[in-house]
């Protein structure tokens, strides 16, 4: 549940991210990349609503033929390394999403 017990906040766009960095935000002016970080210092990557369809469509088509997918830590656009491991299910409370040691992704507006 968000609320002010959770720690959680729902952004105006839909995310749910923790209290304390929801004033969180890049600047575009010295941050040509306008990269986001969480309280924990992990980069975030928002998916959205379409996006998250798309890739759940992907993992259940390639599941009927038992294969499955895995999804890596690549390239950063903000000048840091990337860890390159995968990124596994973290499912926080009222905030699901997948994350690796230097990133997670969150999905906008998921209930």
């Amino acid at each position: 549940m968000i609320g002010e017990d959770s720690g959680l906040v729902r952004l105006a766009s839909g995310i749910v991210v923790p209290a304390a960095v929801a004033d969180v935000h890049p600047d575009p002016q010295t941050d040509q990349n306008a990269t986001a970080y969480d309280l924990d210092g992990r980069r975030r990557i928002v998916l959205t609503d379409d996006e998250r369809r798309l890739v759940d469509r992907t993992v259940a088509m390639l599941g009927r033929y038992g294969l499955g997918v895995v999804v890596g830590c690549r390239n950063r656009k903000d000048g840091k390394v990337s860890c390159g491991r995968p990124m596994v299910p973290e499912p926080l409370p009222g905030d699901p999403g997948y994350g690796c040691l230097c990133s997670r992704v969150h999905f906008m507006g998921r209930r």
